[in-house]
């Protein structure tokens, strides 16, 4: 086994043993000994978290049997939810150098203030994932993806980005690249591709097009996120 292999089987187990700590404790092992940035509200229940930076602002959380793994860079802005039973992941291929492209300058996952991941998803953050402030991603087994082979047969690395107040209904998928704009809803088992430029919109189907303007409901004038 290569010293690599043993430094990070070293450090997922460390993580896992981490994970079942009190808050206080875990809290200090997450900063000394990783040295991530994690705000004293914050609350992280049994979990693994493996990113090589972090950032989880006040009052953020992140629930049970969420594993988090070989992410480059984690961002949970202020009262950003991270639910339970989430898979969230950037291959190896892409963080030790073996992809014949340059990955994206931010790799991982981007959670504006109030934002929600729910519960039951795949987020692959290869080429950087970003959900806008008060933006949920609702329901179960969504799978957002930044990752693809080319015509070439190379592996390539699109950022997907997300905008504010927007909500994503229950299996809603999203390909490398994908962008939709503020305040938009994605219905129940959509496929996002390419840029949905439209704000105030509803988008359903396979590929997701637009059917009409949401309105002005309550909910794209929260003050506060997902309730717990």
């Amino acid at each position: 086994m290569s010293v690599n292999r043993v430094r990070r089987s070293l450090r997922i187990t460390t993580l896992a043993l981490t994970a079942v700590l009190p808050a206080p404790a875990k809290r200090a092992v997450y900063r000394h000994v990783f040295g991530y940035k994690i705000a004293a509200t914050a609350t992280i229940r049994l979990c693994i978290l493996d990113a090589g930076r972090v950032r989880i602002g006040e009052h953020a959380r992140i629930g049970h049997f969420t594993v988090i793994r070989n992410l480059p860079e984690l961002v949970l802005e202020d009262h950003a939810t991270l639910g339970q039973w989430n898979w969230i992941t950037c291959g190896e291929f892409f963080t030790n150098g073996m992809s014949e492209l340059r990955p994206p300058a931010e790799q991982g996952l981007f959670l504006g203030a109030h934002a929600a991941l729910t519960s039951r998803h795949y987020v692959d953050c290869a080429g950087g994932v970003f959900i806008g402030a008060f933006t949920t991603v609702a329901g179960v087994r969504s799978a957002i993806l930044t990752h693809q082979i080319d015509f070439e047969g190379r592996q390539e690395c699109k950022a997907v980005k997300i905008g504010d107040y927007c909500y994503i209904g229950s299996n809603a998928r999203f390909v490398p690249g994908a962008a939709v704009g503020n305040r938009c809803v994605i219905g129940m088992g959509a496929l996002v591709a390419g840029i949905l430029p439209e704000c105030d919109t509803l988008y359903v189907g396979v590929p997701a097009r637009a059917i009409r303007k949401v309105g002005d409901g309550d909910y794209f004038h929260r003050t506060v996120g997902q309730a717990r």
